[in-house]
């Protein structure tokens, strides 16, 4: 959906890491691929905010392999997730 919403008065994407009552994960990397298609097909540049506030300490634990930190890079250079 966001890739169909996303338009040049868009000024970023959040993403949520572990809600508070669930503890569902968006995929971020999803979103780094989308953002990475969004900028070659469109010339949009989106960062992705990252609310790893209830998930953050808890998803490296539980999932060692997933990717939703720094080591993405948006836009396929050195923009990183914001991460808070």
């Amino acid at each position: 959906a966001v890739e169909e919403l996303a338009d040049e008065n868009t000024i970023g994407v959040a993403a949520i890491l572990g809600s508070t009552y669930t503890g569902d994960l968006d995929d971020v990397q999803a979103l780094s691929a989308m953002s990475d298609k969004l900028r070659e097909k469109k010339g949009l540049e989106l960062p992705i905010h990252v609310d790893a506030a209830s998930g953050g300490f808890v998803a490296p634990f539980l999932f060692p392999d997933l990717v939703w930190d720094f080591q993405l890079k948006v836009g396929g250079g050195s923009n990183s997730p914001t991460v808070q």
